[in-house]
């Protein structure tokens, strides 16, 4: 489809206050961006996810817990709830059972990765 401003925000793999609201552009975490797909997203780059509320395993997603932090994390999703993946092995999976899953808000999808050279 079309990429234009009503469904698409940006965001980096930087967390972000409950107060952040609309397009948001932030700065590349690099401990976050250890290992794996997120790898690839380097500290300054922007990424740009499609706004979208659900998400289906595999997922790269822009989630908010607990309406006060985002995050870019791998989405699981399983009979007993939801999993925030990180892609740095220093940091713990989030779990969320079935009663706890409220606390997350899918955001987005990422969509692409725009590097800063």
């Amino acid at each position: 489809g079309v990429l234009n401003a009503e469904n698409l925000r940006n965001c980096t793999d930087g967390r972000f206050s409950g107060a952040t609201r609309g397009a948001a552009i932030g700065h590349v975490s690099p401990e976050a961006a250890s290992g794996g797909n997120i790898a690839l997203i380097r500290e300054g780059d922007i990424i740009i996810f499609r706004k979208q509320t659900t998400a289906q395993s595999g997922d790269l997603v822009v989630a908010m817990v607990d309406d006060h932090e985002a995050t870019v994390k791998l989405f699981s999703k399983t009979r007993k709830g939801i999993t925030l993946i990180p892609f740095n092995k220093a940091f713990e999976p989030l779990f969320f059972d079935k009663a706890s899953a409220h606390r997350v808000q899918i955001l987005g999808r990422v969509i692409e990765n725009r590097q800063r050279f």
